[in-house]
């Protein structure tokens, strides 16, 4: 009797499932803001954009960079060198530790480029804020991006999901708490906004990084990865 044939649709679905709930979710908190903010006004709103966009703008570079971890991770899992695989997180927590000075260094062409931009004058001064804000919590994706690399690289991607997923359920009444003032909360407004995505990030990272020093533990050498790889940063680098 022949060997069984493994299902690969099914092997495929199982990891790619929770990364495509993780990026729904990423999807659902910045449609919610949008509209959280729209009850404020339409300047409050489009300033939530503008100023989204830019700040995701600077972290994308990084972002790409260390998102190579889940390569490099699945990489040395698959030969047979599952000892490095915590080498390649680290690498990428020097890469993050490297790139967010260089961020917050380079972000003042955010509020130069707005003003230059003919926005009204209420428009800009939120939009200011906004982008200010989400610049200074810039770190928590990248951190996001480090640890889901190597929970992606090994296969394990439900935690990715659950931490998206976490985020997103404190994400949704935290910002309308701090936006609108409920609850004891002062109103913020467009701030809470802000406010309340880099904290609900916050607390995703949390779980993430919980996680990965529990699983790290098991064989992808955790205790030996604390150190600078050349090695592997010339293969991120390259």
């Amino acid at each position: 009797m022949p060997p069984r044939q493994p299902n690969l649709t099914r092997e495929l679905l199982h990891i790619a499932f929770p990364m495509i709930v993780s990026n729904a979710c990423i999807t659902v908190m910045v449609v919610t803001d949008r509209f959280f903010l729209s009850k404020l006004g339409e300047a409050e709103m489009n300033a939530s954009m503008g100023g989204g966009l830019f700040a995701f703008l600077l972290t994308t570079f990084a972002m790409g960079l260390v998102g190579y971890g889940t390569a490099l991770v699945a990489q040395y899992l698959g030969a047979s060198q599952r000892e490095r695989c915590a080498s390649v997180t680290t690498q990428g927590l020097l890469l993050v530790a490297a790139a967010y000075p260089c961020i917050l260094l380079i972000s003042p062409i955010g509020p130069w480029l707005f003003a230059r931009s003919g926005l009204e004058a209420d428009q800009l001064i939120f939009q200011k804020t906004y982008f200010t804000i989400l610049v200074f919590g810039g770190i928590f994706p990248l951190l996001r991006a480090v640890f889901s690399g190597f929970f992606s690289g090994i296969g394990r991607t439900k935690i990715v999901m659950i931490s998206a997923l976490v985020s997103t359920l404190i994400n949704l009444p935290l910002n309308g708490c701090l936006i609108f003032g409920k609850f004891g909360f002062p109103a913020l407004g467009i701030r809470g906004a802000a406010y309340g995505t880099v904290l609900s990030s916050c607390i995703g990272i949390v779980i993430l990084a919980a996680a990965y020093f529990k699983e790290a533990q098991k064989g992808f050498g955790l205790h030996d990865s604390f150190r600078f790889d050349p090695e592997i940063m010339r293969k991120y680098l390259r």
